[in-house]
């Protein structure tokens, strides 16, 4: 599991009907930026050795200097990332503020363009 951000219009990300990021949208947007790349899939080897992998619609790799630095699942309306590094914090708010969007925690907390908790 871990710690979740995610990028959404809705008053609360974890809410059932609200404001979405269309996918149209969405992928327009990632196309404008050269360290976003929409995989759809993404691929790990587990400490045993076994290879793991995930596919989902409009799954992102953000790429920096040649590697992946975090990944963004797209999934009803909005993006979300779990246990994001400090400088994939600051990326996602960027994202949002471009999307018209709220940077905002599993707990409603809210994150500014230095990638700081804001608490409601």
């Amino acid at each position: 599991m871990g710690y979740g951000l995610h990028i959404t219009r809705r008053a609360h990300w974890s809410d059932e009907h609200g404001p979405e990021i269309s996918a149209e949208e969405w992928v327009a947007y990632a196309a404008t930026d050269p360290e976003l790349e929409i995989t759809g899939a993404a691929e790990a080897v587990s400490p045993q050795g076994e290879t793991i992998r995930m596919a989902s619609p409009g799954l992102t790799r953000w790429v920096q200097g040649g590697e992946t630095a975090g990944w963004l699942s797209f999934q009803r309306g909005s993006l979300s990332a779990n246990n994001p590094s400090d400088d994939f914090v600051i990326k996602m708010h960027r994202i949002s503020v471009a999307l018209g969007a709220k940077l905002e925690g599993d707990e409603g907390e809210l994150y500014d363009a230095a990638g700081r908790m804001i608490r409601r």
